[in-house]
This record gives C-alpha cells, structure tokens and sequence, in this order.
C-alpha cells in the first residue's frame, strides 16, 4: 500500500547478561584451554608505537599529556613501566615515591636528566584525607596542571594499552586529541575514562624474571563488574580536584567520555567498555609478590588479604595477550635486591583500612550483602523458634526449666563440636615462621580463638559488659580504633597489657590484651564458658590461652562477620612486649574501676579474689 513501508522492524537486541561480580558461593567458570592456534597468531598484526609519534604532522607537542603516579619500594617495577608509557607519547611522569628506603631516584636519574620525570620523595604530607595518594593527585593538579593539556593518574602495577580497532601508530595523544571536545574550555570535555582489564598470577609462584607485560597473560573475563571501576585522564583546565583515586571534580560544561565516547559519572559506570584503549591492571601479580604488597598496603592506606588473591586467581580465567604486543626488549625491567628487613619491620608497624576487594562499594556488592543480613536475621528469628520450642520440650519431659545461661551454654558446646567436625572449616595452619619481632616475642604456641561482642549481646561469652573493659571504663570509640583481646582470667596476670601476634589461617594480626574473661561472667549460674573454650585447642602441656578477640578487630583484621557468634578455631599466638597502655588510658579519658569494688588499675592493683570456684579449679 502506498505510504505503507514493507521493511520490517529490526527485532531489539537481546537483554545483555547481568555482570557477575563477587557472588558469595558462586564458582569461576572453567579456564579454557590454550590452543596452539592462539599463541602463533597472537603477534601477526603490526605494531608500531609512539617513539615515532612525534614526527606525524600537527603533533600536539611533548607536554600535551602528563601522567602522575605514587610509588612505593617499586624498585623493579618502576623502568618497565615508564619505557612503556614514554614510548606511548606521554611527555612528562611525575613520579611521587611514597617513604622508599632506599629512594628510588638512581633507579630513574636518567629519565630526570632527559626531563621525561620530575621527582619527589615524600615522607611527610598534610591531606584532609591522611592518604598520601590523594595528596599526590591534589599536588601534580595545582603545581604542574597548568603544564599540560591532560594529565592521566594510574599506579605502577596499571598499563595503558591500546585495543581493536588498532591504530596504525599506538600514540596517546593522537587518541586524546578526538576527545577534547567541540570548544576549548569550559565548553570541552572533562576527561577520559579508562576501564581495567584485571589479571592474575598466571600460575607464577615466584616473580618472573620477564617483567610484568611479558609474563601475565591470564584475566578476568570481560563482561565483569571489576572492569565497571576505571581510572581518569582528566584534562586539566576542566579539573579542579581528586574526588578519589579513581575519578575528580570538574568544572567543565562537558562529562567525562568513556572510550566509546558515552559519558560517565563516578568512578564507575553501569557496565565495562573496552573500545580502543583499556588499563591492564596487574592487581596480585605472583603469589610471593602479592605476600609483599599485603604487607605494604597502598598509598590509599588499604590493606588487602588472600582471600582478594584467590578470587582474582579463580576468576582469571580468559587469555589476552596484547602486553605480548609491546614489551620491551631493551630495559624493560630492572633486577633490584628482595625486600630488606628493616622494610618489613616498617610495613609491619604502619595501620591500613582494611579492604578486601575494588569495588565492594559497587551498590550491587552492597544490597548483596544486606539480603545476606536479612537471611541472616530470618535465621536466627527461626532458630529463636525452634530453641523455644526445645525448651517447652526440655521443661515438660524433666520438669525443670533450663535458663538462658544453660541454653546458651549448650549452644557455645554444639558450636564447638560444630568446629571440630569441621562444619566452619577454620585450620590451625602452619606454624608462623621467622618475623622481625622475634627479640621481642616468645614462642609459638596454640590457644583457642573466640569472640566477643561490646553491646551486650553476647551473653554466653561476655568478658564484659558494654563499656566495662577490664580495669577501666572507656569510651565505645575505643573498641573500633584498636585490636583487644581478652584472655582467660587465670592468664591475665601473664598476659595483661601485652601485645599478642595471633594467627588464623595463615593472616597474622598484632593485639592488646585489655580484658579477662571469667566464668562467673556468663551466667548467674557460674556455668563454664571461658575455661571450657580454653580447653577446646591447645598445646600439649595444656597451657594454650583463650584468644577472646573483640568483634570489631574479627571483622577489620580477618574479615569475620558476627564472629562472636560462631567463632571457636584453633589459632597460633605468642606473648611479646608490654605496650603503653597508661598513654591510651590518657588518650582515651579512661576511668579506673578496679576488679571487685578495689579501685586499682594496672600494676598498682594486686590479683583480687573472683570468688569463681571454676576459675579456681581451672
């Protein structure tokens, strides 16, 4: 019929899958296997990067492009990286070295001397954050912005490398130069927004003598919510400050592009794009590089543990091999003495936010987690349920009514038994090796990690109530800024205000000791609970210690949710120093209670009597 077209409709695309992130429970899918198809034809394509770039006509000029990074001890990491850049036509790195010892400024003197980097040792900063990452950004921003028309903020363990469709020359700033937008600022875009490509250790051990882009060929499949995060290149006149090691505040009329030149807001965008240009994010490297940077944290003061490796590991499971595309044959890769003792020492002192995974701020992580919360809840409503009914039961066939300290009681002997049939899977490990505490330290032995909870809520286990901490009343600020312990009450004259190094599963964490735990702090009844945890592991000779460890220490050192719930595994621990703790009962505005109405703290005030016939027999 005339006006009427016969064409039919393009039927819409299919929905996309969603992205998987970190489902708890959720295995990686199968590696594919490598065909040998794959590894000859890998390199056919030419390559040609930008050493010669700045040859082509209408080249923006060498200070067109800056990058800016933060390092730490990245003494052999630190040439690989550079050559690659460079030979990517940017024009300047500024390079922070974050504390290094010994600095790394002979490893790059001749990269300052040809004017390619300028160098700064930072050893003390003042940042609103505390975070010498987000004091380096502000910095290159406000000294050395106005130098250059973009300026990209990427760490040394991060690659730039250009995608399909490959441009005859990999040159950056020819790439930059279509996203400057339609008019100079403020009418230009804000900023380019790069997505991870994340790998694993491709079953390295140990570091590999080829360097980074030669000898990591294993990653993340695409289509994953780790590759959603991106790092910036934000053009500078349009840049007024970092927002966060991933995006900035800007003031420029135009967003931030993605390289398929969608915008985005944040640092991260609803799915990952991959068009042209990605950052090869190099996040766990080998399993004996990765134990090092655990120890170190980043210079966004986060520290990571293996439970971060091992989901990296188990979902690289796609090969890519363009960092094979670009190596450099030359100086690629700089052999540099293993990290010193003094160094570890260093690490081991410094506090870093825990943070298991990028990401887990990702909203999807988040509601997650509170379904997670909720079952959780629905669990213990039904289990209330359930031990009401045992207990009408329990009344009726013995006639007597138990108390809640008797059930409570029974619940913390099955979560034993639980523990020993291997239900919570937590491994005593192997004994810790040599540590750089050792003149400080006795020896390793075998003790018993419980939990406990500071708001009243977990009344079979419960060395104190509230605020009530040991000798002292104290502010609740103060359970979330430090690691305590408690032991039991026969152990606390030995092992009151020392730190003590405990172990579960293989992560190691420094304490305080700053309570007791006594039985006739459980129930009206004095029904054991301290004393019988305390047998449950130990040493031979019988002397292990109860490891009562509070919950916010479960949850920041080792990642243990409502820990005083479950929590009875076996653990390594031994006795070191006596710590300052006059200085945090100074710190904190504590005030002395005394043991039994003697109000003496400290090592002023004698053992009293707990008038506990279980402690006494125990």
């Amino acid at each position: 019929m005339p006006g009427r077209s016969l064409l039919k409709k393009a039927a819409p695309p299919p929905p996309k899958p969603p992205l998987p992130n970190f489902e708890i429970g959720v295995p990686a899918p199968p590696a594919p296997k490598l065909k040998e198809w794959q590894s000859s034809a890998v390199r056919e394509r030419r390559q040609q990067l930008s050493s010669s770039s700045f040859l082509i006509p209408k080249h923006p000029g060498k200070d067109y492009v800056a990058l800016c990074v933060i390092a730490r001890d990245a003494h052999a990491d630190l040439l690989e990286w550079l050559n690659h850049h460079i030979r990517l036509g940017v024009g300047k790195v500024y390079l922070w070295d974050h504390a290094s010892d010994p600095p790394m400024q002979e490893i790059v003197q001749g990269y300052i001397n040809a004017g390619l980097v300028e160098y700064e040792h930072l050893t003390q900063f003042h940042h609103t954050t505390g975070k010498p990452q987000m004091f380096a950004y502000d910095e290159c921003l406000a000294r050395h912005g106005h130098k250059h028309t973009w300026m990209g903020f990427i760490d040394v363990d991060e690659f730039l490398m250009f995608r399909d469709p490959w441009p005859a020359i990999q040159s950056l700033p020819a790439l930059l130069q279509e996203f400057e937008g339609p008019d100079a600022p403020p009418q230009a875009n804000s900023g380019l927004a790069v997505h991870w490509i994340i790998f694993g250790s491709s079953g390295h051990e140990r570091r590999p003598t080829g360097g980074t882009l030669r000898s990591y060929t294993r990653c993340i499949r695409l289509w994953h919510a780790q590759h959603a995060l991106v790092k910036t290149i934000v053009r500078t006149a349009c840049t007024v400050a970092a927002e966060g090691p991933h995006n900035f505040r800007h003031n420029c009329s135009l967003p931030v592009l993605q390289t398929d030149k969608t915008p985005i807001h944040g640092a991260r965008s609803d799915e990952p794009v991959h068009t042209r240009l990605a950052l090869h994010h190099y996040a766990i490297k080998s399993r004996e590089e990765f134990e090092l940077k655990m120890l170190r944290g980043s210079a966004m003061k986060r520290q990571r543990g293996w439970e971060y490796f091992s989901f990296i590991d188990e979902w690289s499971t796609e090969f890519n091999f363009d960092g094979l595309a670009v190596w450099d044959t030359q100086s690629a890769y700089h052999h540099y003495p293993g990290i010193t003792q003094q160094q570890l020492a260093r690490y081991s002192q410094e506090q870093h936010e825990d943070f298991w995974l990028k990401g887990a701020d990702d909203p999807r992580y988040k509601e997650q987690l509170r379904q997670q919360e909720a079952a959780k809840k629905a669990a213990v409503v039904a289990g209330g349920a359930q031990q009401a009914q045992q207990l009408a039961a329990a009344n009726s066939a013995t006639g007597h009514r138990r108390t809640n300290a008797e059930l409570l009681a029974a619940r913390e002997a099955k979560a034993a038994r639980a523990l020993l049939e291997g239900k919570h899977k937590i491994q005593l490990g192997e004994k810790p090796g040599p540590r750089n505490t050792d003149d400080k330290c006795g020896p390793w032995k075998v003790g018993t990690a419980t939990g406990y909870s500071t708001d009243g809520t977990d009344k079979g286990d419960l060395p104190m109530a509230k605020n009530d901490l040991g000798e002292y009343l104290v502010p609740g600020k103060f359970f979330k800024a430090q690691n305590i312990l408690a032991v039991d009450w026969n152990d606390w004259d030995e092992a009151k205000y020392r730190y003590l190094e405990v172990s579960l599963e293989g992560k190691e964490a420094t304490m305080e000791v700053w309570d007791f735990c006594n039985d006739k702090d459980c129930s009206p009844d004095n029904k054991e609970c301290c004393s019988s945890n305390k047998k449950t592991f130990t040493d031979d000779d019988g002397s292990g210690f109860l490891l009562d460890i509070e919950t916010h220490a479960l949850k920041s050192m080792w990642g243990y949710d409502d820990g005083h719930n479950w929590l009875v595994a076996p653990a390594w621990y031994r006795i070191c120093d006596r710590f300052d703790y006059q200085k945090e009962v100074d710190e904190y505005d504590m005030e002395c209670m005394g043991v039994n109405g003697d109000k003496k703290c400290g090592f002023d005030n004698p053992t009293p009597d707990t008038s506990s016939k279980d402690s006494k027999d125990n």
